[in-house]
């Protein structure tokens, strides 16, 4: 299920400039977020911010993927977020100021740009490796293990590994299967 992140949050285009200005609105976020059924993935439209810097990123982006990723790990949460319409360079620079903020925290998010998609932050892996998967599955929409193993010519037990920390950072949703042949196996999904 996809809900809209900031619908009856705010009406009017949002300046994140002012951490203090807005705990309350980060709150209401993180609470929308706590109310809303398992499975459910955030859209938070970038076109209802209008100005952005790195204390008003990490206030309502930073700190609400931080607490869910939290979540994720005590309770096995599964609540996704990610972006659509960030703005065109020229207007207001959002992807500037959440991929600054989002590498200082070690933190990573999707966006939907057109039909593709952007990574924002820090997404660690070395040599690129996560990044190379990240952006196999959100090329593929589905993919499992096996599939990386031979796209990548990787180690079933590396690709399962990789394939789970995008899982664990909400990057990519999870599904697990029953096997026609006896047996379970994860079905890894791109957010859009």
């Amino acid at each position: 299920m996809k809900t809209e992140l900031l619908l009856s949050v705010h009406e009017e285009p949002i300046q994140l400039l002012n951490r203090t200005q807005l705990k309350d609105f980060k709150q209401a976020i993180m609470n929308k977020i706590s109310n809303a059924a398992m499975n459910t993935v955030f859209v938070l439209d970038m076109a209802k911010i209008s100005d952005t810097n790195g204390s008003g990123i990490d206030e309502v982006i930073a700190k609400p993927l931080k607490w869910l990723i939290n979540e994720f790990i005590d309770k096995k949460v599964e609540k996704y977020i990610y972006l659509v319409n960030l703005s065109p360079e020229e207007e207001h620079d959002h992807a500037y100021n959440i991929e600054s903020t989002l590498n200082i925290e070690q933190l990573c998010i999707m966006a939907k740009v057109e039909d593709s998609f952007s990574i924002l932050g820090y997404i660690g892996g070395s040599k690129g490796s996560l990044k190379q998967i990240l952006e196999f599955v959100y090329s593929r929409k589905e993919v499992t293990a096996r599939d990386v193993v031979d796209a990548f010519d990787k180690q079933l037990n590396t690709a399962s590994t990789q394939l789970s920390k995008l899982y664990e950072k909400r990057l990519i949703a999870r599904e697990e299967i029953q096997m026609p042949e006896g047996g379970r196996q994860f079905v890894y999904k791109s957010l859009f």
